[in-house]
C-alpha cells in the first residue's frame, strides 16, 4: 500500500493500568495510523516489592524492549559539528539530510521529519523566553540524542519498527520533549516517577501523555536497567522464575493469569460435559469487507478475560472489520482492532470490548501421541460444535511446530480450541489434509505462547 507524503499518524492509545503497557498494537492501515502509549505512572499501587518485581517483568520483554533512567548530556566536538550541520538544513527546508541515522523505510522517514517539526514548534510554546540560540543548541542536542539512541532502540531500519521504551526517575523538561519525539515517532513510552509527578512543568506539556495516578508516593529506588538477564524458564517446570538483582527486600514472584501452575494445583481431568461448559470462551468470528460483506468466517479463543480473542491469520486476513459472537447471545461484537498478527504462525489477536472466562494455556511437559483431545469451534457457522479424538502426531510445517489430531473438524473450524482432559489449551486448530480423513492440524501451545506470551495479564 502506497503512503501518501504527511498522511501517516500517531494516535494515542489509552490504558487503563500500565501493566497493559506490554501490549501491542498493529497499523491500521486504512486510516494510515498507528496506535501508540505516551503513559507517566506516578506513584505506585501497591508495595514497594511488587512494584520493583512488576518493573523486573517489564524489563523481560525481548523485542525491542528499552529502559533509561537519564540521556546522555555530553556531546564530542565532532558530534556537535556534524548535526549542526544537519540543524541548518532542517531549518532551511525542514528535510532532514546527509544525517548520520537512516531510515530506509520512508513512512518512518516521513514520522522523523513530522516529529521533528512538530517537537520544534512545541519547544518554543514551553519555553516562551527563549532566543534563537537556545532553540538551535535545543535542537542539536536533539539531534544528537536521534544519532545516539535511534540506532539501539530502532533496530529495523526497513520495515515498521516501534519499540517500548521506559524512563524511570525525575526528568527535565527537554529530557520530556525527547520522550515525547520518540512517542511522535511511534514508540510506545512510559514515565515511572514513584516519589512524585513532573516538577514545574506546564499543563499543556503534562497534557502530551496520560496521567495514571498510584494510590501513594514512595521514594524506592528502581535498579538499573539490565536487558535480557531478568528472566529463566524452568525446563521441569510451567511457571516463569524471576531472577531479580540482590536489593535489601527479596521480591517475590508475580503469578499469571491464563497460565497453568503445576506447582500450585493438581489439575483433575474433565467430564466431556465439564468441557463442553468451558465453549463459552470460543467464539465464532466474521470477517466483513469495506462494504460490510461477509467474506469469511472461523473461530476465535478468548486468551484474556478483557476482551483478546486468538485465532488464525486466515481467518482475519484481508477483512476491514470484523463480528466477534459470544455463545448465549444474540448480538456479534464489532472490533476493527487487530492488534497482531503472525503469517507463518498464521496466528493473529483480535480485541473487543468484552469481559469473559479466558482459556487456561498449556505450559506443562510434553504432550505425547495418543493422548485424548477436544476440539471446538464452529464448523460450516454450527456454533461451538464439540468433538472428540486423538493426538494423531507431530509435525513441522513451514518451521512451525503442528499437532496432528483425529477429532472432526471442517471449514469454521480455523482458530477454534484444541483442549486435553483438563481444559487446556494446547493448539489453535488451523487445517486439514482434506485429501484424507480426520488428518487435521494445530499450531501447538508453545508457538502460542510465543506469539501473545506478552497478551497474559500479571496479577
Amino acid at each position: 500500500m502506497s503512503i501518501s507524503k504527511r498522511s501517516f499518524t500517531i494516535q494515542q492509545c489509552m490504558i487503563s493500568h500500565p501493566k497493559d503497557f506490554l501490549l501491542e498494537h498493529a497499523i491500521d492501515w486504512q486510516q494510515n495510523q498507528k496506535k501508540a502509549y505516551f503513559v507517566r505512572y506516578i506513584g505506585i499501587d501497591e508495595d514497594e516489592i511488587k512494584y520493583l518485581n512488576w518493573i523486573a517483568i517489564l524489563d523481560q520483554y525481548s523485542k525491542g524492549y528499552f529502559r533509561f533512567h537519564q540521556f546522555e548530556k555530553q556531546f564530542t566536538s565532532e558530534q556537535i559539528q556534524r548535526n549542526t550541520k544537519v540543524y541548518a538544513d532542517w531549518e532551511a527546508f525542514h528535510k532532514i539530510s546527509n544525517f548520520s541515522f537512516q531510515f530506509e523505510n520512508t513512512l518512518q522517514v516521513e514520522l522523523l521529519e513530522q516529529a521533528l517539526l512538530q517537537i520544534m514548534v512545541c519547544y518554543q510554546q514551553v519555553f516562551v523566553n527563549h532566543t534563537p540560540s537556545m532553540q538551535k543548541n535545543f535542537g542539536i542536542k536533539l539531534l544528537c540524542w536521534i544519532e545516539g539512541y535511534f540506532k539501539r532502540i530502532f533496530s529495523s531500519t526497513a520495515l515498521p519498527c516501534f519499540p517500548k521504551v521506559v524512563y524511570h526517575g525525575d526528568i527535565k523538561q527537554q529530557e520530556f520533549l525527547f520522550l515525547y519525539f520518540l512517542f511522535l515517532n511511534g514508540c510506545d513510552v512510559l514515565y515511572l516517577n514513584p516519589a512524585q509527578d513532573l516538577q514545574g512543568f506546564s499543563e499543556p506539556l503534562k497534557a502530551v501523555s496520560q496521567l495514571y495516578h498510584g494510590s501513594f508516593f514512595t521514594t524506592v529506588s528502581i535498579p538499573d536497567y539490565q536487558p535480557h538477564q531478568m528472566a529463566a524458564v524452568s525446563e521441569h517446570s510451567s511457571s516463569i522464575r524471576m531472577k531479580i538483582p540482590p536489593r535489601t527486600r527479596k521480591v517475590s514472584q508475580m503469578p499469571q493469569l491464563s497460565v497453568s501452575d503445576s506447582e500450585s494445583k493438581i489439575p483433575h481431568k474433565l467430564s466431556y460435559e465439564e468441557l463442553a461448559k468451558l465453549s463459552s470462551s470460543v467464539v465464532m468470528i466474521t470477517t466483513y469487507n469495506a462494504n460490510g460483506e461477509c467474506i469469511k468466517g472461523g473461530s476465535g479463543v478468548v486468551i484474556r478475560s478483557d476482551g483478546y480473542i486468538l485465532t488464525n491469520f486466515h481467518v482475519i486476513q484481508g477483512g476491514c472489520f470484523y463480528g466477534v459472537q459470544f455463545e448465549n447471545e444474540q448480538q456479534e461484537c464489532r472490533t476493527q482492532n487487530l492488534i497482531k498478527y503472525h503469517q507463518i504462525y498464521d496466528l493473529a489477536l483480535l480485541h473487543v470490548e468484552r469481559n469473559t472466562l479466558p482459556l487456561e494455556l498449556y505450559q506443562g511437559d510434553q504432550i505425547v501421541r495418543g493422548q485424548q483431545i477436544v476440539a471446538i469451534g464452529s464448523p460450516l457457522g454450527l456454533f461451538n460444535s464439540i468433538s472428540d479424538g486423538i493426538v494423531a502426531g507431530f509435525r513441522t510445517i513451514d518451521a512451525v511446530n503442528m499437532i496432528q489430531f483425529t477429532a472432526s473438524t471442517s471449514p469454521g473450524s480455523s482458530g477454534g480450541a484444541l483442549l486435553d482432559l483438563y481444559g487446556r489449551l494446547i493448539g489453535i486448530v488451523t487445517g486439514a489434509f482434506h485429501t484424507g480423513q480426520n488428518l487435521n492440524l494445530a499450531v501447538d501451545s508453545q508457538t502460542i505462547a510465543a506469539f501473545a506470551g506478552n497478551f497474559i495479564t500479571f496479577l
